[in-house]
């Protein structure tokens, strides 16, 4: 396919299969002729019950550039396995110093063992910030690097859906990034990205902020500071049952401060699970217009797909 606009495409997947959350992500940029491909998996114990799913949601690549483990179980590792059992892993982050778990894994080219500590890296103009804590749970943040400010790019737009088995995007969509991106802003309803900086300037709000699960408020406060800082706005939150109280505090006293969690007018999606409280989703919503809860359901999940158009 002949490109004649330069794009930075993008597409994201949130859903829970067997007892974990899992984030897949997939970036393709024309103008750098630079790809990467990267996954988060993490266990809850409050789940939706989606033993039965496994690679059938989506279709994964047979190269990974960056898989993060947010937790050191054998459960979580178990999944691991059967997602990516034909499938190459470049870098394998890991928040345990010690365990020898992560040791039977084939195919994995360097595991890095975090030990509450901090990774940072930047893959096809996407910034990645990893951080670890003392239990070995691990959080995720990721978005535009700092070409996101200025004039880098002229617009930029993305499509929230959900994904079902049998709807037909999933079993004819190749995992190109191009494709699928373009396919949704041009059939399905989307969001606009671009807003002013406090510079002035544009900037465009694409980021993903993904809790390790046992933090504190401080910790999701200086969490949600850095991931800002580092990976621009933050646009998809995953919540789980037992942190969600926490991260919606935190969002409300964030949104009386400079380091909002997003932009006035672009919307913000708080991605949850079934046995999230009714209280909570309540006040999710109340939060503002700009907050919406999306609770994922058995065999359903959330894809997001867009482009950024580089200035001409």
């Amino acid at each position: 396919m002949k490109h004649i606009m330069k794009m930075k495409y993008f597409r994201f997947l949130y859903w829970e299969t067997g007892q974990c959350f899992l984030h897949f992500g997939e970036l393709q940029d024309t103008m750098k002729e630079e790809t990467c491909t990267f996954l988060y998996l993490r266990r809850v114990e409050k789940h939706v019950e989606q033993t039965k799913s496994g690679r059938r949601l989506f279709l994964f690549p047979k190269h990974v550039n960056l898989a993060i483990l947010g937790s050191a179980d054998k459960e979580t590792l178990c999944v691991l396995k059967e997602l990516l059992r034909d499938t190459e892993i470049d870098t394998l982050l890991v928040g345990e110093e010690k365990s020898a778990m992560w040791d039977e894994l084939t195919g994995v080219k360097e595991i890095v063992r975090l030990a509450n500590g901090t990774y940072q890296t930047e893959m096809a103009g996407w910034n990645f910030l990893v951080r670890s804590f003392a239990d070995g749970t691990v959080a995720l943040a990721h978005g535009l690097s700092d070409e996101a400010q200025g004039d880098v790019f002229e617009d930029c737009v993305m499509s929230v859906k959900a994904m079902r088995e049998g709807v037909p995007c999933q079993n004819e969509a190749s995992p190109d990034g191009y494709g699928c991106a373009l396919g949704c802003a041009l059939y399905q309803d989307y969001d606009v990205c671009r807003y002013r900086g406090s510079d002035g300037r544009p900037a465009f709000g694409t980021g993903t902020l993904i809790f390790g699960g046992n933090e504190d408020e401080v910790a999701c406060r200086k969490l949600c500071k850095e991931a800002q800082e580092k990976c621009g706005m933050i646009r998809f939150l995953g919540l789980t049952a037992g942190q969600a109280q926490t991260q919606l505090a935190v969002m409300k006293s964030l949104q009386t401060e400079e380091q909002d969690v997003s932009a006035e007018g672009l919307r913000h999606y708080l991605i949850g699970t079934e046995e999230l409280d009714d209280q909570i989703v309540a006040e999710l919503c109340r939060a503002g217009w700009d907050r919406k809860p999306v609770i994922l359901k058995e065999n359903e999940s959330i894809c997001c797909s867009g482009l950024l158009k580089y200035a001409q």
